[in-house]
């Protein structure tokens, strides 16, 4: 049977670089065994956090493309940089939130199962 305490403590090791996303509410839930309301919580609020995080990757995406369409008959060097520079960093914000919402879908789905596992164990 899987404790409560290794689900803590695998929980806080699997969200130690993502603490930002874990309110005051989640640890509330955690201290009152509420796992599911936690699950759930977690996974719309990263599900939220992802698709304005591609949102925002699109307007960097466009902005840097526009920037090279505008000025790409242009000599001034300055101008393809910072066309670049968009680009680039639309490109590691991208990464940044596709990580994110992965580490969080997949230790969300894996709490679950360790749930489920737990139900069935003391059923």
């Amino acid at each position: 049977m899987i404790s409560n305490d290794l689900i803590k403590s695998l929980f806080e090791v699997q969200h130690a670089e993502i603490s930002s996303l874990f309110l005051y509410k989640d640890h509330q839930l955690m201290k009152e065994n509420r796992f599911q309301e936690l699950i759930d919580r977690q996974l719309v609020k990263s599900r939220k956090i992802f698709y304005v995080g591609l949102s925002v990757v699109l307007g960097k995406l466009l902005l840097g493309l526009t920037y090279s369409w505008l000025y790409s008959q242009s000599s001034d060097i300055l101008h393809l940089i910072l066309s670049f520079f968009w680009l680039l960093m639309s490109a590691g914000f991208l990464y940044g939130t596709c990580r994110q919402y992965y580490i969080i879908s997949t230790s969300m789905s894996m709490l679950q199962k360790m749930l489920t596992m737990q139900k069935a164990e003391s059923a």
